[in-house]
């Protein structure tokens, strides 16, 4: 059975962080503070979903597992899972 790299998340008032786990190991990892003046956070995480799926596929990652770190599926947690799914990532 192949193992397939885990995308972990971490949900605050202020940022949402991702990384990218493989084995225990972090193959990479991003953080992204919302900003008050721009579009709504939900929007602002659905664009940041985009970016780290896109860097997945750039990093030859399609398949992946998603783990939420016990958030709820709702919101920001689930734009952020929207937008990959989007950047043409498999859950």
């Amino acid at each position: 059975m192949k193992k397939r790299i885990k995308v972990i998340i971490f949900r605050s008032n202020r940022s949402i962080e991702a990384q990218a786990i493989f084995e225990d190991k972090v193959k990479f990892g991003r953080k992204y503070v919302i900003k008050k003046a721009e579009e709504s956070p939900v929007l602002q995480c659905k664009s940041f979903g985009e970016n780290f799926g896109a860097e997945l596929i750039k990093n030859n990652i399609k398949n992946i597992r998603f783990d939420r770190n016990d958030f709820k599926y709702h919101g920001r947690v689930k734009a952020f899972a929207k937008g990959m799914r989007r950047a043409k990532v498999v859950f």
